[in-house]
């Protein structure tokens, strides 16, 4: 199987965490990733220029990182955005509505533990944004 081209990075509290979404990466032959274990480090690397397809936002609380998410959405570097949460129903319609009024590029949340097919699923269904990525890139207008 051929090589994915996609840029992930992973951020994470746990290296735990960084190292199982590095493995499920790998599983999906996704092999440019870049794990960090602070939100700051990735702004860090937006400002430098970098752009991600996919980040993974593992363990995220409103309360604690939506401040960390909008300076990352600030760059329109990211295509796809992946929470992980400790959410019910409830709370990820919340965190949707959120993400929605603060023009966040597009958002996906999964409720943790994550499990393998949802994170599968999600890597491997096209973004809205990624889909009009690949049609730029074919000279589609």
């Amino acid at each position: 199987m051929q090589n994915n081209p996609n840029r992930v990075a992973v951020i994470g509290r746990r290296f735990g965490g960084l190292l199982e979404f590095s493995r499920q990466l790998n599983d999906l032959n996704i092999f440019h990733i870049t794990l960090r274990k602070s939100s700051i480090e990735i702004v860090k690397m937006l400002e430098a220029g970098e752009r991600f397809d996919t980040l993974v936002f593992d363990n995220f609380e409103i309360p604690r990182d939506s401040d960390c998410l909008r300076s990352i959405a600030w760059y329109r570097a990211v295509d796809l955005i992946i929470l992980t949460a400790d959410v019910n129903f409830q709370q990820r319609r919340e965190i949707l509505e959120w993400a929605k009024k603060r023009s966040l590029p597009p958002l996906r949340v999964l409720p943790l533990p994550v499990r393998a097919d949802d994170f599968k699923q999600v890597m491997t269904t096209p973004s809205t944004a990624q889909q009009k990525a690949i049609f730029r890139q074919t000279g589609h207008q």
